[in-house]
């Protein structure tokens, strides 16, 4: 392990020059930045790790990876994983060899993808039950949900129906699933679709039949000629008394409770809904606090901000975080709290990590001149993970330090070229410390791998808070 220590006295001697400023960029062999408050450089170690290692590289090849993430198994021996081939694959977390494939689009599941996104573009994120079935959605036309056993088999799908499956103003709707992941309870699944038909639908766990929905306008009377709008393009979360918290694509937010279900095909109120209503989009996973407090990643205009939502729906802070659109990144919560959030590069910043307290206060920023489009993770010793678009895996401490930054294209080598992987996936942590991400190969995105990884700082997913996308590595979207 390589470790660079920077000497508090240079440090001091640098800020002496401008001690008007409240903190120091300080320039990591790499080319990296992180902003330092000064009353805290006596201590700080920067350490430049080449400690990434690749464990497996799936054994198939997979298709474009469009911002999903992997899901494992409960008993952790299998990782799910979706790709632009249309399949979602179950691979061995020993040595990535595929367990089976289960084919989305074929000809037994109804009518086949429409529209322009027709020859690929599976963009559901899988979820993994406690009993093992998967269920992912599928399709960003006529789209599907699946459930699927453990061992790849069938166990039902639903799709365009009027009374039981995908529905919009009374009548069957051409379901478009994009960029979110279904969110499991005891008996039933709930799925958000996409774009002017959008809802939320709720299913029976054991039939796939269409139970409930949730629309806007909530009105119970008015729903078949109002209808849903704007649509979901990121993951429901739910907090821990069942508030259910809905974000759309282009009208604000809205918050819906499980109880409020009555599992007999008619629509749930909402709890209360809009904020900043047409003046939103919401397209990065979000997480819950331990208060229960949503904590958004909200495009509002031209920029991204960082809110903290209560349950009852009152804004209780908001933080500007970026100059750039953030339409992939992603917040998760450590165990003491602190807030990370991935962002994309403009023209006047750089893109990176930004870490939050609690009350919204910026601690840091982690700068990278790349964009990060999907949600980091936490390991339990409080390490962040993150890829970028340059197909860079960085981990980064607590503090905001440097540990180490790795190109995963140069490892895997063959038809691999250095500097020329990408990473909209987010990665998932298992309880040995593996890291599982889908990296994308520039040189040819039909050619892109799931790939596991060890690192050294890394020895399990942090076991309190929201540590990643989805909060588990089963993608279960619920605060624990």
């Amino acid at each position: 392990m390589k470790k660079h220590i920077i000497s508090a006295a240079l440090l001091l001697l640098a800020a002496s020059a401008s001690a008007q400023d409240a903190s120091l960029q300080i320039h990591a062999l790499t080319g990296d930045t992180v902003a330092v408050a000064l009353d805290s450089i006596a201590n700080i170690t920067f350490e430049a790790v080449d400690g990434v290692q690749l464990l497996w590289k799936s054994e198939v090849v997979l298709s474009d990876i469009r911002g999903v993430s992997p899901a494992l198994s409960p008993d952790g021996k299998s990782v799910y994983m979706v790709s632009n081939d249309n399949r979602l694959r179950a691979f061995s977390t020993a040595d990535g060899s595929q367990q089976w494939a289960f084919h989305m689009r074929a000809a037994d599941y109804g009518t086949a993808q429409s529209g322009n996104l027709a020859a690929g573009h599976s963009l559901g994120i899988p979820a993994v039950d406690t009993d093992g079935t998967i269920y992912v959605g599928d399709g960003t036309g006529a789209g599907k949900l699946f459930a699927v056993n453990a061992d790849g088999s069938l166990k039902w799908w639903t799709g365009t129906d009027a009374t039981t499956g995908f529905w919009n103003k009374g009548n069957a709707s051409s379901a478009n699933i994009s960029y979110t992941t279904p969110l499991i309870t005891d008996g039933y699944v709930y799925v958000g679709t996409r774009g002017s038909a959008g809802s939320l639908h709720e299913f029976d766990k054991a039939t796939g039949k269409r139970t409930g929905f949730a629309v806007r306008p909530s009105s119970v009377t008015d729903y078949e000629t109002a209808g849903p709008a704007g649509g979901f393009q990121t993951d429901m979360v739910a907090n821990k008394d069942g508030l259910v918290y809905l974000y759309c694509n282009t009208y604000g937010i809205g918050a819906v409770k499980f109880s409020s279900f009555a599992h007999d095909n008619t629509c749930a109120p909402m709890e209360w809904e809009s904020i900043q209503k047409n003046n939103t989009k919401c397209t990065g996973p979000s997480a819950i606090d331990a208060d229960g407090n949503l904590i958004a990643l909200i495009q509002l205009s031209s920029k991204t901000q960082v809110t903290c939502i209560a349950p009852d729906g009152n804004i209780k802070w908001t933080t500007p975080v970026c100059d750039a659109v953030t339409d992939q990144g992603g917040i998760v919560i450590d165990a003491n709290g602190t807030i990370y959030a991935s962002l994309k590069k403009s023209t006047t910043a750089k893109g990176g990590i930004a870490a939050l307290r609690a009350d919204g206060s910026l601690k840091w920023n982690y700068e990278v001149d790349e964009n990060v489009s999907a949600a980091p993770a936490i390991s339990k010793e409080g390490n962040v993970v993150f890829g970028s678009e340059s197909g860079f895996i960085y981990i980064v401490n607590p503090g905001g330090q440097l540990i180490s930054r790795t190109d995963i294209a140069q490892l895997l080598g063959n038809d691999w070229v250095a500097g020329k992987g990408r990473f909209w996936s987010s990665p998932v942590i298992d309880a040995n410390g593996t890291i599982y991400i889908g990296v994308v190969n520039n040189a040819g995105n039909t050619r892109s791998r799931l790939v596991a990884l060890t690192a050294d700082g890394i020895t399990g997913l942090a076991t309190s808070g929201w540590p990643m996308r989805g909060c588990t590595t089963t993608h279960s979207c619920t605060a624990r």
